[in-house]
């Protein structure tokens, strides 16, 4: 009689920890059950559980415990060094409030091939039976996304789309396997919709400058339903607007949701209650009102500013006439015209000065020294070094500040003030492996260094910790060109850093 093994059909790389960037051999998944179940690395995972301080966390995952790719075969440990696909899909199920009820789910369904706790405690790591293609391995990803939040409301880390993402190995005495789970064989491919025409709305006007955060939201949701659009056909868009309501309103966003999203064809109101609860218990702030008013814009509804208010002349009878009065243009909008004036004299498009983001905090938080202003998202030590001259006296003479500017950019400030100065250690390590990369890019290209990505961009990578090349897109100064070019070998230095 002969015994076909089902576990020892499937083989992949193996990572003696997260630093390292090419394989120590291979295993199957017979050996990956007997490490996790059988406390080969009881004591790092536990000494991992057990700690408290996040940069010990940190150097115990980078360092200590070795992973796999598990969806193949490696050379390097990036897409370009895949040899041959093992057919399984990673997914991770993170920082789980109910985490016994979800894993008693996970274990009676159809797809569930391996699932045990991952190796912080408090998240569930899926393994899934797919096709053995690199070419759907990402359409497949999409339809297991969808297929989680439709069955258990659950949302799967998206990192997990890469197909050489790493998983950590842990430490499960519990750990459930099901050699004759089904393969999952569905795709899904989503189409970025194209925009409204901005003209639906190039007449509507709403007074960012002078509007707190609940304005600005009423009149974005208020203009949705008026012109009818969905503005959440994208999955991305939908999670995003939904973070972004609950960082700026909290409770009070729900409303809003609701309300945006009430113009999908698939909208159902309980998906969106128990989607919101979600949003606001895991909730990290990086979405913000920023990237409402983005994607907003995106999809044709065009935020403009109030010009210029002229009140009405006096009529006099016996006095002449007096000149007329104007109303102090709002802040913002002498902020995008400072902006103008600078671009034009560097002949170069006003975002490459300041985008549009850096804008609007500016003139929220009003910045008047040079202190203030190197504090503002999106000004780095460059950009306050440049434009502080130009900017904090709009912004002082809008205050009613008087008195000369005084500007020392003294070494000691210099060094003081300067981002990498302000990272933890972990987050300097990354940001010297991105420096790294960024000089052998720029060697390999015969390119300056910042034509590759700007200091601020570098910032922005390592704050928003962006896990997937969609992800990355949204990253100022990374475009489709970069990402296609050399967006793998940031993940995987982000990866490094932060894999679960």
């Amino acid at each position: 009689m002969n015994i076909k093994l089902t576990n020892t059909e499937f083989n992949f790389s193996y990572f003696n920890n997260v630093l390292t960037t090419e394989p120590a051999g291979a295993l199957d998944l017979n050996q990956l059950i007997e490490i996790i179940q059988h406390g080969y690395l009881k004591d790092e995972i536990t000494e991992l559980r057990q700690a408290t301080d996040k940069e010990v966390r940190g150097n115990i995952k980078r360092s200590r415990i070795p992973a796999v790719t598990l969806s193949g075969i490696f050379t390097e440990r990036n897409s370009r060094g895949l040899q041959q696909h093992s057919g399984l899909m990673q997914i991770d199920i993170d920082s789980l409030t109910d985490y016994q009820k979800v894993f008693d789910q996970l274990k009676q369904d159809p797809y569930t091939y391996v699932c045990f706790r991952s190796p912080s405690g408090s998240g569930i790591k899926v393994i899934v039976k797919t096709l053995k293609s690199e070419d759907t391995h990402v359409a497949q990803f999409n339809a297991l996304e969808q297929y989680y939040l439709n069955t258990y409301n659950i949302i799967i880390d998206k990192a997990c789309k890469d197909v050489s993402r790493l998983m950590l190995l842990s430490w499960d005495p519990d750990m459930y396997c099901h050699p004759k789970a089904e393969v999952f064989k569905k795709e899904h491919t989503p189409q970025k919709p194209k925009p409204v025409h901005k003209k639906i709305l190039n007449k509507q006007i709403i007074p960012v400058a002078h509007g707190d955060a609940t304005e600005i939201i009423e009149h974005i949701t208020a203009a949705v339903e008026e012109h009818q659009i969905d503005i959440t056909q994208f999955y991305g868009d939908w999670i995003r607007m939904g973070y972004a309501l609950a960082t700026e309103l909290g409770e009070e966003g729900r409303s809003h949701f609701h309300r945006i999203s009430s113009f999908h064809p698939e909208y159902k109101a309980d998906v969106c209650d128990r989607k919101f609860d979600y949003f606001i218990s895991n909730n990290n702030g990086s979405a913000r009102i920023g990237s409402l008013i983005y994607q907003a814009k995106e999809y044709g509804l065009d935020l403009q500013l109030p010009g210029r208010i002229h009140l009405p002349k006096e009529k006099e009878t016996v006095m002449a006439e007096p000149d007329p009065v104007y109303v102090e243009k709002p802040i913002l909008e002498q902020l995008h015209e400072k902006r103008a004036k600078i671009a034009k004299s560097k002949k170069c498009p006003p975002h490459l000065i300041v985008n549009n983001e850096t804008l609007i905090e500016m003139a929220d938080k009003l910045p008047t020294t040079q202190e203030e202003f190197i504090a503002i998202k999106g000004i780095g030590l460059q950009k306050t070094e440049q434009y502080a001259p130009d900017f904090l006296p709009v912004i002082r003479k809008h205050k009613g500040i008087k008195g000369r500017l005084e500007l020392k950019f003294t070494q000691k400030f210099k060094e003081q003030q300067s981002d990498a100065h302000k990272l933890n250690t972990r987050e300097k390590e990354c940001y010297e492996a991105l420096r790294a990369l960024r000089r052998e890019l720029s060697k390999e290209a015969k390119l300056s260094p910042g034509y590759v990505f700007s200091n601020n961009t570098l910032m922005e990578l390592i704050q928003r910790k962006p896990k997937t090349k969609e992800e990355l897109l949204v990253i100022k100064g990374i475009g489709k060109r970069k990402v296609d070019w050399f967006g793998q070998d940031i993940i995987n230095i982000l990866d490094e850093e932060y894999v679960e």
